[in-house]
């Protein structure tokens, strides 16, 4: 009868500790699949954003908005990635889902301001049209030393979140 009731007082005790194990390692590994995901999307978008570099300097080298909003319209469908080329102030040259004379602004953006500085940037926040958190990717357009513009990759990074 003794050894039934050290049973049931030790029983919940190591029930508490086993499930905080099983909690404590659940949340690390989603963390760590979350920024694997992370990872490898802004791999992806920077390798678009290399490609789309290499196009736009090779078609367009003086940055021509009609080219490139042909070029980011072709780019985006093909590669379902939204594509943004600006000039070095902020002004939208060219958009794959958007039109370009429509659009604000993006020199206050932080991948934007990275880019600028000859760096990528990236940023992951909530997009302004589609209202879902996007992650966007952000690569200088190099010409003779100098950044002639800016490219921008963005995806929607919630099915990220849905899958986890």
């Amino acid at each position: 009868m003794a050894k039934k009731r050290i049973l049931w007082q030790l029983f919940p005790t190591y029930l508490v500790i086993i499930f905080t194990a099983i909690l404590a390692v659940g949340g690390y590994s989603l963390n760590s699949l979350r920024d694997l995901y992370y990872d490898r999307t802004t791999e992806n978008l920077k390798t678009k954003a290399w490609m789309l570099e290499y196009q736009i300097l090779k078609s367009s080298p003086t940055l021509d908005s009609k080219i490139l909003n042909q070029l980011s319209r072709e780019f985006g469908s093909k590669t379902h990635t939204q594509v943004t080329i600006f000039n070095p102030a902020g002004k939208v040259l060219g958009d794959s889902q958007e039109d370009p004379l429509r659009m604000h602004n993006h020199s206050d953006r932080p991948e934007f301001q990275t880019a600028l500085k000859g760096d990528v940037g990236t940023s992951i926040r909530l997009s302004n049209n589609s209202k879902e958190r996007t992650m966007y990717l952000a690569m200088p357009i190099i010409s003779e030393g100098t950044v002639q513009g800016v490219v921008r990759t963005s995806i929607p990074v919630t099915f990220i979140d849905r899958e986890l």
